[in-house]
């Protein structure tokens, strides 16, 4: 209650707002823009550290002037801005009156026991040089509904918490636990904990549907064009296809990651 409107674009703290659309910007400040009321829901429900609550107030919908009432009582600090400055900080052309800097969590990677086949195996995925943030979001969306243990981003796959990504995870970004790095390395860390990483390949290797999905497996997804690096190959101990009887030279990485996920969880019994 009580805050002062920002309205100018030259205000410093838009500036610092704005540059978080710069993967470089997320990175050396640790924080992301979560647009619309959907995502500040998302955040707000998720515990995220919210740094501040963005909203329009000529601009109060139902559902915004809620959620900014929601984020005032969790003690979230809440700044009125100008529509222009909401446009500004913004990457959607047209903001839904309400924004918010969120901190990049750091969700625990659920440990496991291999000698306890009673329990969950290991159930991950690693995304070596997705070039689409749409993609990548939509990955993490399928990896949200099956609950995975965790989603490795290296270093050439776009930013997990892009704007773009962000919004095509529709918020599971908030919530899988995500790694970004050499991806080379975070996979030999798995693989030496007894956590096989698989190959998807086109035309070869072992019908999905025909492996062994009760194993602590990690899926390894390639990038759109080239498929899957030649150093991260190395370090893979199988490979899985999906027949396409139909033709076509390969599917969408979120379409194949949804299969290949479900078909994990349908041998343990999950579904």
């Amino acid at each position: 209650m009580g805050e002062e409107e920002i309205r100018s674009l030259q205000n410093a703290r838009v500036k610092e707002w704005a540059a978080l659309r710069r993967g470089k910007e997320r990175r050396r400040r640790g924080t992301f823009l979560a647009e619309g009321p959907h995502l500040v829901g998302e955040a707000l429900h998720s515990g995220l550290g919210i740094e501040v609550v963005l909203f329009d107030p000529r601009d109060q919908t139902p559902e915004v002037a809620s959620l900014v009432e929601e984020a005032r009582g969790k003690g979230c600090p809440v700044q009125p801005v100008d529509r222009r400055v909401l446009e500004r900080v913004c990457e959607v052309i047209t903001p839904q009156g309400i924004a918010a800097v969120v901190r990049i969590p750091e969700r625990p990677m659920p440990g496991f026991a291999v000698e306890a086949p009673e329990e969950d195996p290991v159930l991950m995925v690693a995304l070596d040089g997705i070039q689409d943030p749409g993609n990548v979001g939509a990955v993490l969306r399928v990896a949200r509904a099956v609950g995975v243990t965790g989603v490795l981003c290296g270093e050439d796959t776009a930013d997990p918490f892009s704007p773009k990504a962000v919004r095509s995870s529709m918020g599971a970004a908030f919530t899988v636990p995500i790694r970004q790095g050499r991806l080379v390395n975070m996979i030999g860390e798995w693989h030496a904990k007894g956590v096989e990483p698989v190959e998807t390949a086109v035309g070869e290797g072992v019908r999905y549907d025909r492996w062994n999905w009760n194993i602590p497996v990690m899926i390894v997804l390639g990038n759109e064009g080239r498929g899957i690096s030649p150093e991260v190959r190395h370090l893979c101990r199988g490979k899985v296809h999906i027949p396409m009887p139909g033709g076509g030279e390969s599917l969408n990485v979120a379409v194949a990651a949804a299969l290949l996920l479900y078909e994990a969880r349908r041998h343990r019994g999950a579904l």
